[in-house]
């Protein structure tokens, strides 16, 4: 039976050694230290049980259900270059069934690197070679999520394999609501999956940004304070959970780990963490100005503005939320880096009484800031949003002390105004029946407003509640 490469070691896993020389690159070295990485995800990863090797997903409602484990699969809920997402069942929960192939159907990696790839192993074909660079990054992947536990983050629940298995099942927790969308008929419009994460209550398109911007943004924080460089943020990565109302990060392939928090330690591991981070990785349409800046006096990334990387892809995501496009499109990918290069966007202006009309112009001056060294860190765009929703919040309670007093004057207004006079009930039950007076056609309900101002009032009262 044929066997491939997995995650971790098990005792038939098959055994390929790489020649014994100095990394060129932060990932080889990542490779290289695969046993460190296996400690992290070994209590994660379990060996997939029975013989899956002719598993057929694509069967109908009458046919029996298939089982990964303990994990029956369900619906399919998306497709990809690297594998499907099902809806997973199991006692007591439901989650997302992740089915990664280990040779891609079209292949990610490039002609060199297979290349380098088959020299660094003994004798191997173009296909293992493949494999073997496919199954490093996800098992980078399942370390990386294995060390995560945060709300705006997708985390790995458990990773299953086999040497006799061409795929690996990845189990995470299910967001319902799948992969944020942005591409709508007019900016204006609210698209129906962001009515479903606010269950019908959004107003506007700008409230749903700041929702975007404050869960990413928390996330960000969260993996800048762990040492991580997502390097990938795009609406594709980033899902929404109805449930817990929360928008979380996904996808942390491309992601990185700084020198002073991997398990290991190299003399050359910084020099190789700065030359991979200055390479462009990711989505084109969503690099930072300072990674794809050819001109020969522009200045690497450093390790103090590197985490500002994902703060840019972000602002370039809340940007197409607002204006339903992609603010650098070039016809090839050299034109799209001269245009986040050097084009300059404007902000619409903010309309009088518009409480979100900041966040455009916040989204285009400190979000998608060309200098890295202005642009806001997670931390200071969280403490931006906290200080505007304080501002709102005492914006809003100064009006209801001006409407209270408002009110307070109306009632002691109405006090004074004499009411119409009301017959004794008594003298009038005394009287012949057909002479029973309409009491219900007397103005005598304390509730009901006694005049127009009285009536604006408390619409415009309601209103604020």
């Amino acid at each position: 039976m044929k066997k491939y490469p997995t995650i971790i070691h098990f005792p038939e896993s098959i055994k390929i050694q790489p020649v014994d020389s100095g990394p060129e690159s932060y990932f080889q070295l990542i490779d290289q230290q695969r046993k460190k990485l296996e400690l992290g995800v070994i209590s994660k990863t379990k060996l997939i049980e029975g013989d899956i090797s002719d598993f057929d997903l694509e069967c109908s409602e009458e046919d029996a259900p298939k089982f990964v484990n303990q994990y029956r699969v369900g619906e399919k809920l998306g497709s990809g270059q690297f594998g499907t997402v099902y809806k997973g069942h199991a006692t007591g929960k439901v989650v997302a069934i992740k089915q990664i192939y280990k040779k891609p159907i079209n292949s990610p990696f490039s002609m060199s690197l297979i290349m380098k790839t088959m020299k660094r192993y003994e004798p191997i074909s173009g296909d293992t070679a493949i494999r073997e660079l496919n199954v490093s990054k996800i098992r980078w992947e399942c370390f990386v999520t294995s060390k995560l536990n945060h709300s705006n983050v997708i985390p790995l629940l458990e990773c299953l394999d086999s040497p006799y298995s061409d795929q690996i099942w990845l189990i995470q927790p299910l967001a319902l609501l799948g992969e944020l969308k942005w591409s709508r008929d007019s900016k204006f419009d609210i698209l129906h999956q962001w009515q479903s994460f606010y269950q019908g209550q959004l107003k506007s398109v700008e409230e749903f940004a700041l929702k975007v911007l404050a869960d990413v943004s928390k996330g960000l924080h969260y993996l800048e304070e762990q040492g991580f460089i997502h390097r990938d943020i795009k609406p594709q990565n980033i899902l929404l959970d109805p449930v817990y109302r929360n928008l979380r990060i996904s996808d942390f392939g491309c992601s990185l780990l700084l020198p002073n928090k991997l398990p290991f330690k190299y003399d050359k591991l910084e020099d190789l963490f700065e030359r991979e981070l200055n390479k462009i990785v990711g989505t084109p349409l969503f690099t930072a100005p300072e990674l794809c800046n050819f001109a020969e006096s522009s200045k690497p990334v450093d390790i103090e503005h590197s985490f500002k990387i994902d703060v840019w892809s972000m602002g370039i995501t809340i940007y197409a939320i607002l204006y339903n496009v992609l603010p650098f499109w070039g016809e090839t990918e050299f034109d799209t880096y001269k245009l986040i290069c050097h084009k300059e966007l404007k902000p619409q202006p903010k309309k009088n009484g518009d409480s979100y009309g900041w966040i455009h112009e916040y989204v285009i001056n400190k979000l998608l800031s060309k200098n890295a060294k202005l642009r806001p860190s997670a931390s200071e765009i969280l403490f931006t949003l906290e200080t505007y929703s304080k501002s709102e919040l005492s914006s809003m309670n100064r009006m209801k002390i001006k409407l209270n007093k408002w009110k307070n004057n109306l009632l002691t207004k109405n006090k004074n105004t004499q009411l119409p006079a009301v017959p004794s009930l008594n003298n009038e039950l005394n009287s012949s029946t057909t002479d029973i007076p309409d009491i219900a056609n007397h103005n005598i309900d304390k509730k009901q407003p006694l005049n127009r101002s009285h009536r604006a009032t408390v619409n415009l009262e309601k209103y604020i509640k």
